[in-house]
């Protein structure tokens, strides 16, 4: 995603590198569908294969010099994300167990 980000902001990339993910994006909120999404279960399907076979598109109409620096910036983001994912879910974790042991307490005194 951060590959497709930092090609797609590039002012060295193609306009006809970019068509294929503003399609996409258009066909992610249009109404219109293929398939339409109020069918269960096959709704969204269309969705999760068009999409990203476009996202795909765009990404491979790249030229070389901006994919290549692309991989660059987001292999250098890619560690403070994860680091900052790794954070965000400890402090939640421990929110639930400081929860669930007050929740714990409360009830023992209850009953």
């Amino acid at each position: 995603m951060l590959l497709l980000y930092y090609g797609l902001t590039d002012p060295r990339t193609p306009a006809y590198a970019v068509l294929p993910a503003l399609a996409a994006l258009l066909y992610l909120v249009s109404p219109v569908d293929l398939i339409p999404d109020f069918i269960p279960g096959v709704g969204f399907l269309d969705d999760l294969v068009i999409v990203p076979l476009l996202l795909r598109m765009s990404v491979r109409l790249f030229p070389q010099e901006v994919l290549q620096s692309s991989i660059a910036k987001s292999a250098k983001q890619s560690l403070r994300i994860h680091i900052f994912l790794f954070i965000m879910l400890l402090t939640v974790a421990l929110m639930v167990g400081v929860l669930f042991f007050l929740a714990f307490k409360i009830a023992s005194r209850i009953f």
